[in-house]
């Protein structure tokens, strides 16, 4: 993103990135926040009981600005000094016609940080999330591991590394990186969201406004849709792989 080699946690950049994620994940537990239930205490002064969201809310911002506007910042600084190799700011701004010492449209600015920003932090949480759970899952079920690695080393070889036009010819690779997802999802809880009208399922009735919690951890654990959810099973999405490929 930003052209910068990280040599340590220590850095900044990561430790500036650590605390924002920390700070999403707080923020977004549902109900944990009295605004959550009393949408009305949004008019309230700050130094009532109650509205400690809002300072809350204040320290987050400047943890997302620090995110956005620190390795930009030291990315401008390399563009400008003739150091800055390659980076998706770089490619960006160069394919605007823009070099670093340039200054761009504040509202394409804002939205070049921010799209930065957000590949980052999501490399740096759920991307990783779904890696950690793979590498558990090859460790586990080493059976599995020769298999994916057999189907590599027939497609791809051990010359290069696999691309994206390798993909199609990948289809136990891909059953894998579905199942790395559904056996440990990145949000066992999903983000909390509101019905926009009334509504009815089963018979049961959604008031508009009602707050809807997916409950993706069972989602992933139904046993009716998928058998021993427990248990590492590429397989299980090997049919439905083929079924929806173009």
């Amino acid at each position: 993103m930003f052209d910068h080699t990280v040599l340590s946690i220590c850095n900044p950049i990561v430790k500036a990135v650590s605390i924002a994620l920390t700070q999403f994940s707080d923020a977004v537990v549902p109900e944990k926040w009295a605004i959550d239930m009393l949408t009305f205490i949004e008019h309230l002064p700050e130094w009532l009981p109650g509205s400690g969201y809002k300072q809350a809310a204040k320290h987050y911002k400047g943890t997302t600005v620090n995110v956005v506007e620190i390795p930009y910042k030291f990315a401008r600084e390399r563009m400008t000094s003739g150091e800055h190799r390659t980076s998706f700011l770089k490619a960006i701004r160069s394919r605007l016609g823009h070099s670093g010492e340039d200054s761009l449209d504040a509202e394409v600015e804002h939205a070049i940080k921010y799209s930065a920003a957000s590949m980052y932090t999501g490399g740096a949480d759920t991307s990783i999330s779904t890696m950690a759970a793979f590498f558990l899952a090859m460790s586990t079920f080493p059976d599995l591991q020769r298999k994916a690695q057999e189907e590599i080393d027939k497609v791809v070889g051990n010359s290069r590394l696999a691309t994206a036009g390798d993909r199609e010819k990948l289809p136990f690779i891909n059953a894998v990186v579905e199942e790395a997802q559904r056996w440990h999802p990145t949000t066992p809880i999903g983000l909390l969201h509101a019905a926009e009208e009334d509504d009815a399922i089963d018979g049961v009735r959604i008031p508009i406004r009602a707050y809807i919690v997916p409950a993706t951890w069972w989602f992933t654990r139904d046993p009716m849709t998928y058998h021993d959810p427990e248990i590492f099973k590429p397989e299980r999405f090997t049919n439905y792989l083929q079924r929806t490929s173009p």
